[in-house]
């Protein structure tokens, strides 16, 4: 149960009309748990034929249609996918059970269950992810590609089964509108690859009685979604979400006099939160790499269903889509690493190839790629299976010229600065430096405390790291160690977060970032910001970070100026990613690699340098590279004790290539 605390947190982020929105869905709630104000169990009111956005594609290669076959055969075997791991759940599985604690959740009223607590429901994050059914649709592959029945049967079984144990308005999967969002795109393209209202999912009595209740539920579910939407400060990636579902389910299944309003109102809407929650730069506003990907294929499915009809959108909606991709391509490294910046919980909306050596940002960039003419996306990286899937039917737009960024840029709505040379060379250098915002609206749920943090990558091997995430809901202090300042590379004060976190997804004071100088030429390149975050403390501290690149000597010096009223204690904090040797020098440190090798020192009075790998009290020196998992990292800090008045101390990057090639 959330503390008091949380709910005094909670309303000092919300607006007036937001407290009485929250007051009012409240009170909503109240009434439908006694069954007012609930969805009927409608059927539809005609059956009529639409426009498929997704085909088996053409000139599938045998390896492509062997890897959907074998991950369909797993799942007949009852093994799916959570979280890149094959867990034995069943065929059908138990949609109720946690497979991560194995807890069974209760079947309550959805809506008042409390699906943060562990003790009740489990990890909810996983309890939610197989019930996405984004496996469902390699079933849907699977018969598309060679008609066997068997994998109609095992549809036909877990669309039964789910029926069964998620009814509406009962259990964790009638708690969050997202993740019905996601269900419906994801029976959307199953109801196309499976012969829509002529499939063979619908073959005799039994499966008209199926596909019934099935229309039933999914009539269910666009009430929901209409009736639930995220508003005011949770109106972040989950209304984007909530929209595109509604927005693509009303266009496969316009079967209901509602539909044509729910239609246009999703449409209207989507288009003013895509360019809402996308800064023109194309940095998505959550300040979350992971969620820039998460955001990018809502408004793909949703621009996809309408395009080749009279809703489709305007040239303003894809042009947003083409600047995401660009901000993609800037900060992806030459080897195609792109850094885990803020909250990152490896959540998709579709998984149409079990692509697993394809990242999802160089997918990203090879789908924008054809879609806009940019040859140079479209051969990024691994080869992206899936992207046949997502293109099947042709989508072209206005056609670009885009080449890998060879100048710093600067990104200014996102307040992001990548910086570095040789870009796209196995001598390539890059940095990326911070000094946006915290988050998106009032409680920058997916934002981290990593204001003027420093990010770099060298000849394709990610150097200085942000921790990334690893869980939402894991026991013992992790979620706050991961999302606060000193998993970062920024400077801690006191031992405190930047900004102050009121819970899990809340931050109730919020460090505001400020950008003095950016200038580059001559081989130069100067980075300058500050943020206001220890204000707040009784010492009033005043942190700015100059950063220069050298392109001629392959050096990075950043300069940190700390400025204390009263005595403090300082940390700045260097994270290495895992695979690194980091052994500590005089006044200093080396950071070696069979590419490389970096000589960092510190200059500047009374520091000492302390070296954390794998620490657990106080938690430090660790990394997360996906969702669940974490791997001890060494972690550098440079601590003065006692400092008062201003100061500078001096870290410098020497880099050197032992190879090239």
């Amino acid at each position: 149960m959330a503390t008091l605390d949380w709910y005094i947190n909670r309303l000092r982020c919300m607006s007036l009309p937001e407290v009485a929105h929250r007051f009012a869905e409240h009170s909503r709630k109240v009434l439908q748990e006694k069954g007012c104000l609930l969805a009927s169990s409608k059927t539809p009111e005609r059956i009529v034929a639409t426009a498929p956005w997704i085909q088996k594609p053409e000139h599938l290669s045998a390896d492509e249609c062997a890897a959907i076959l074998n991950s369909a055969e797993q799942l007949l075997a009852g093994r799916w996918d959570v979280f890149g791991q094959r867990l034995p759940l069943g065929m059908p599985p138990d949609w109720q059970v946690d497979p991560l604690t194995g807890i069974r959740a209760p079947l309550s009223f959805g809506l008042r269950l409390p699906i943060s607590q562990r003790n009740v429901v489990g990890d909810i994050k996983y309890l939610w992810e197989p019930a996405r059914h984004l496996e469902l649709v390699t079933l849907a592959q699977a018969w598309a590609l060679t008609q066997d029945l068997r994998y109609i049967s095992a549809l036909q079984d877990c669309f039964t089964s789910w029926l069964k144990d998620a009814p509406y308005p009962n259990g964790p999967h009638w708690s969050s509108s997202l993740e019905t969002a996601i269900r419906l795109i994801n029976w959307s393209i199953i109801w196309q690859l499976a012969g829509q209202d002529d499939s063979a999912l619908w073959a005799g009595e039994v499966g008209q009685k199926l596909k019934s209740d099935w229309l039933v539920h999914i009539y269910q579910s666009l009430f929901f979604i209409r009736h639930h939407l995220s508003k005011h400060s949770s109106a972040n990636n989950h209304l984007i979400g909530e929209l595109s579902g509604l927005l693509v389910a009303c266009m496969t299944w316009p079967f209901w006099t509602e539909c044509s309003e729910w239609r246009d109102f999703a449409k209207e809407n989507l288009l003013k939160q895509a360019l809402l929650q996308n800064g023109a730069d194309g940095v998505n506003r959550e300040q979350a790499m992971s969620y820039q990907q998460f955001v990018f294929e809502f408004l793909f499915w949703a621009g996809r269903s309408v395009e080749s009809t009279p809703y489709a959108f305007s040239a303003d909606y894809w042009e947003r889509l083409y600047a995401m991709g660009e901000w993609v391509a800037a900060v992806r490294d030459v080897a195609g690493n792109v850094p885990g910046i803020g909250d990152a919980d490896d959540g998709y909306v579709t998984q149409l190839a079990r692509d697993s050596a394809t990242s999802p940002f160089d997918h990203l960039l090879q789908v924008c790629g054809e879609i806009f003419g940019c040859e140079q996306w479209q051969t990024l990286g691994c080869h992206s299976a899936a992207a046949k899937w997502w293109l099947s039917f042709p989508l072209s737009k206005s056609k670009r010229s885009t080449g890998v960024l060879v100048a710093p840029r600067l990104f200014p709505e996102g307040g992001y600065a990548v910086i570095g040379s040789d870009w796209g060379m196995p001598s390539e250098i890059k940095l990326i430096l911070d000094s946006g915002p915290l988050g998106y609206l009032g409680i920058a749920a997916h934002g981290h405390a990593d204001a003027l943090a420093v990010l770099l990558s060298v000849g394709g091997m990610p150097v200085l790291v942000d921790s990334g995430t690893y869980s939402y809901h894991a026991e013992g202090g992790w979620r706050d160690y991961f999302r606060g300042t000193a998993a970062h590379n920024t400077v801690c004060i006191n031992g405190q977060d930047q900004s102050v976190s009121g819970g899990k997804f809340m931050w109730v004071k919020q460090a505001k970032s400020v950008l003095h100088d950016f200038t580059f030429g001559d081989g130069l390149t100067t980075w300058c910001a500050s943020h206001d975050g220890y204000q707040r403390l009784d010492s009033k501290v005043a942190h700015k970070r100059r950063v220069e690149y050298s392109h001629a000597e392959r050096i990075v010096r950043v300069f940190d100026e700390i400025d204390a009223a009263l005595p403090c204690s300082i940390a700045i904090h260097w994270q290495h990613a895992a695979d690194l040797e980091v052994v500590c020098a005089d006044a200093g440190w080396v950071i070696c690699s069979p590419k490389f090798k970096i000589v960092a020192t510190i200059s500047g009075a009374d520091f000492s340098l302390i070296s954390q790998c794998g620490a657990l009290s106080p938690i430090a020196g660790w990394v997360s590279e996906r969702y669940g998992e974490k791997l001890p990292a060494t972690r550098l800090d440079c601590r003065i004790a006692n400092h008062v008045g201003k100061s500078i101390w001096i870290t410098e990057f020497k880099i050197e290539f032992l190879e090239i090639g």
